[in-house]
């Protein structure tokens, strides 16, 4: 599970675009004298394992970060539970009932009013406690999450076979040209302990092409320094 959730968020990757800088907005080669105030470029909220089903105190205080995303990380809600000491999945009206319960929440709803809701899913919001590439739900757990995080019908993100994505976040730096990406990895669509799988094939490949990608040449041969998957993920 710890390994999981570690690399649920897969990677920040900031890259700097003429100037030096770092993921608050301070100049990384000089000291910053502390202010209050301060709030940086890019600030990013985020969280996993939440009960929908129960009280929920955090939310003012992620609120008052004025954060420029939240980020699910895993577990949004519970669509399974135990019953007489059995584990068992709620059932579709019950996972789709269970992200209805979350939104509804009187602050969650606020922080969606005034930020950007970001994520990837672990077990429970995929469905059951463990579950891989065996779920059967999985197709419909999909919808209904991509549902609860607001994502566009035309969203290539509705065709996947999983949930992974990428955000670049732009204009940072004390220069603006600064950018940052965010890439959220779904690490149980393909998952199968029985061969090793994590990933699946199609989704390592599109990590790699945005992790390493390949390197242009101009036209006298000349190395431009730039990747092809530099700019690929949703702004």
């Amino acid at each position: 599970m710890g390994v999981i959730r570690l690399l649920a968020l897969a990677a920040f990757v900031a890259y700097s675009r003429g100037d030096l800088w770092d993921v608050t907005g301070h100049d990384s080669a000089q000291e910053t004298a502390a202010d209050e105030h301060h709030r940086g470029d890019l600030r990013i909220a985020f969280g996993s394992c939440n009960r929908h089903d129960r009280a929920q105190d955090l939310w003012p205080a992620v609120r008052s970060l004025s954060p420029d995303a939240w980020v699910w990380l895993g577990d949004a809600i519970y669509a399974d539970g135990k019953v007489d000491n059995v584990r068992r999945y709620g059932g579709r009206a019950f996972h789709r009932d269970a992200y209805a319960t979350q939104n509804e929440h009187p602050e969650y709803a606020a922080l969606r009013a005034e930020t950007r809701i970001l994520g990837t899913w672990d077990d429970h919001d995929y469905g059951f406690n463990n579950a891989g590439a065996e779920w059967r739900e999985k197709e419909f757990a999909q919808r209904l999450f991509l549902d609860f995080l607001g994502e566009p019908r035309g969203s290539p993100r509705r065709t996947r076979a999983g949930v992974y994505e990428a955000y670049t976040f732009r204009g940072l730096g004390a220069s603006g040209t600064g950018s940052a990406r965010l890439i959220l990895l779904d690490l149980r669509f393909h998952a199968s302990a029985r061969d090793g799988t994590l990933l699946g094939d199609a989704q390592w490949e599109w990590f790699e092409r945005l992790m390493v990608g390949r390197r242009r040449t101009n036209a006298r041969g000349a190395d431009e320094g730039a990747d092809e998957g530099a700019d690929e993920g949703a702004d």
